[in-house]
């Protein structure tokens, strides 16, 4: 397959927001069972969980943010449908 194929384009795009969002989904669940202390910790066990996840080099940065962007997105959704 040629690498411009816009169908090859569009599956690495698919497959990155569902990657992202499995991550993001399981970054959740593991803060849920931890009992956390403050920041320290959450950041701890944010790269841990990247280094299991094999997301903890550098080039990996853009990544990991789209990961705690989402998870916080999720938080706040959840947040606001509590509150109604």
């Amino acid at each position: 397959m040629n690498p411009k194929d816009p169908l090859q384009t569009m599956n690495r795009r698919k497959y990155r927001k569902l990657r992202v969002y499995t991550l993001a989904k399981e970054w959740l669940e593991e803060l849920t069972n931890h009992k956390i202390d403050n920041a320290t910790t959450i950041e701890s066990l944010f790269n841990d969980f990247c280094r299991r996840n094999g997301i903890a080099r550098p080039q990996d940065k853009a990544l990991r943010e789209q990961i705690i962007l989402m998870a916080y997105d999720s938080l706040l959704t959840a947040n606001k449908e509590n509150e109604k």
